[in-house]
Formats: structure tokens, sequence, C-alpha cells
């Protein structure tokens, strides 16, 4: 995965979510004041937030801390990237650039 030029190598799609908020966090993009950040298809399910619930108790999630928030990564490789974009978008960060490379 790469951020505006820096790289880091992740093996998991759960590992590359943490980076990227790590990253958002470290670079003072994302704080308590900006979350939760509702994850790319809308229905009431957070992939950025300050606890490790949804609104609605019956979604289901697998949270991993990040500093002091939590990233739901329990999605598949499409939904990732659609909550990646959706997240730079709703930070206005849309023209920042990231780029994922996946070895075979």
């Amino acid at each position: 995965m790469e951020i505006n030029g820096q790289c880091e190598r992740v093996t998991t799609w759960a590992q590359l979510c943490d980076v990227f908020v790590r990253w958002l966090i470290d670079n003072e993009k994302l704080n308590a004041h900006r979350l939760p950040v509702y994850n790319a298809a809308g229905r009431g399910k957070c992939f950025i937030a300050t606890t490790p619930e949804h609104a609605d108790s019956t979604k289901k999630a697998n949270w991993h801390r990040v500093g002091d928030v939590y990233v739901d990564t329990k999605y598949n490789g499409d939904a990732h990237i659609r909550n990646l974009l959706s997240t730079l978008d709703a930070l206005g960060m849309g023209d920042l650039r990231v780029r994922i490379a996946v070895d075979a």
C-alpha cells in the first residue's frame, strides 16, 4: 500500500485498513470529532468509529483498534476499496494519492 509516496507492505485487507486509518490519524486527518465514518454502502454500518459498535447492534463486525478509534474490517476486497474511497470523500480528501498493489 502506498499513501502519498509512503509505502507499507500488508498481507491482509484488515491490515491494509489498519495502516490506512493509522496514516490518517498520524497525519492529523482523522480524529474523534470527524467520527463516525460510515461504510460505503450507507446502510448504517460504521467503517471507523469511536466505539466498537454499530448504531444497529444486530449488524455484525470485526473491529480492530487503531489508536483511539475502531475499524470494522468485516468486508470483502471490493468493499474494503469502496470504504477507503468513501472515507477519503467523507474527509474531503478525494485527491489523496493511494495505491494498492497485489503480488500474485
